[in-house]
């Protein structure tokens, strides 16, 4: 989902991609995923990724295009 945020930002131009976490009893899941998303932590729960970089897919995701 990352790859698909990110890539579409590039196309639009944008220049960052954020992610804001917000701490609930429910939402630990969350936390972790984008601790381990390779995006860089700023200002406690802030996310970010420069969209002037490139993010690839997990290589146990496979997207096709369908003609």
């Amino acid at each position: 989902m990352l790859h698909v945020a990110i890539a579409h930002a590039r196309e639009l131009g944008v220049t960052s991609v954020e992610a804001e976490y917000v701490q609930t009893a429910k939402n630990k899941p969350c936390l972790d995923f984008l601790l381990r998303s390779g995006l860089t932590r700023e200002d406690g729960n802030r996310f970010v990724w420069p969209a002037d970089r490139e993010y690839a897919p997990p290589e146990e995701i496979r997207l096709e295009q369908e003609a």
